[in-house]
């Protein structure tokens, strides 16, 4: 499907333009606006904390986990209260390092590995101390 949207025009958008952008997007499935909408959506949550790409795949890791626990409990959603409070509190990457670090992340014995915030440590490790790296790559082993 082709598209005019770059990453500049995206980031010209409301919040509410971006979020209907992205629903939009993820009906038609038109991927790479997605990824465009979801790496400003963290950009904007998380003020440039991590790179853009680091931040959406935590998100996509945590948007999957109360994804999967909605269904589970037969619910139209789920919110993961404690986790989304911790990164209010202390921001995305302090909030995974803690979580990584005090034993599996909610999300670890329940999702494909690839949906982890372990995993997703492990393919931008140079974001993360060299111990929550360690952490991650020997849960994920």
């Amino acid at each position: 499907m082709k598209h005019s949207y770059t990453p500049e025009k995206i980031a010209a958008m409301t919040d509410a333009g971006l979020k209907n952008l992205l629903g939009n997007a993820r009906r038609l499935g038109a991927e790479d606006v997605v990824k465009m909408c979801e790496e400003e959506g963290a950009k904007r949550r998380y003020g440039g904390e991590l790179p853009a790409e680091v931040s959406a795949k935590l998100e996509a890791a945590l948007s999957a986990y109360e994804s999967l626990k909605a269904r589970e409990k037969g619910q139209k959603s789920f919110r993961a209260s404690r986790t989304r409070n911790a990164i209010s509190r202390n921001g995305l990457k302090s909030a995974v390092e803690n979580i990584v670090m005090r034993g599996a992340s909610m999300g670890f014995a329940t999702l494909p590995a690839e949906l982890t915030f372990e995993h997703a440590i492990l393919t931008y490790p140079q974001c993360f101390p060299e111990a929550v790296v360690e952490v991650a790559r020997n849960r994920l082993s």
